[in-house]
């Protein structure tokens, strides 16, 4: 499973995000602590972004993706501007795929930025998938 966010009993991470549906990954909730899948999230300005981040400066963009995120029922876990193809790198822990795509499609819609969205594996999760053994046939074999 994902990364662990401390639940305080009126923070995002315990909203009852506990719901499994089809095309989520599980929040399950172990006492004081939710888990919750973690991803990272980059983005690439558009020139009517960076006029937004000219006006808004770094520390504001930074203020406005925490607010969406805990909007999510999410937090983030860092957020890095950089060099690049990408303009950010924010890692966020999320209860869901739905919730990861509603935020990239969110972001992309504006028409502020380009969003690319990586589901990130624990050394645990690695773990689990080696573990598992099925037939698999690779094409023209």
């Amino acid at each position: 499973m994902g990364s662990f966010a401390k639940g305080t009993g009126d923070g995002p991470c315990t909203l009852g995000l506990l719901k499994q549906g089809e095309g989520e990954r599980p929040v399950r909730d172990q006492g004081d602590v939710i888990e919750m899948a973690k991803y990272l999230v980059r983005a690439a300005y558009t020139a009517e972004g960076v006029r937004g981040l000219r006006k808004d400066g770094g520390t504001g963009r930074v203020e406005a993706v925490r607010n969406a995120i805990a909007k999510l029922g999410g937090e983030v876990e860092s957020f890095y501007f950089a060099f690049g193809d990408y303009d950010t790198y924010v890692v966020v822990d999320l209860p869901d795929n739905a919730s990861a795509a509603a935020l990239g499609l969110a972001v992309s819609g504006s028409g502020a930025a380009r969003t690319a969205t990586v589901v990130l594996l624990t050394p645990a999760e690695v773990d689990e998938a080696v573990s598992k053994e099925f037939d698999y046939r690779a094409p023209g074999g």
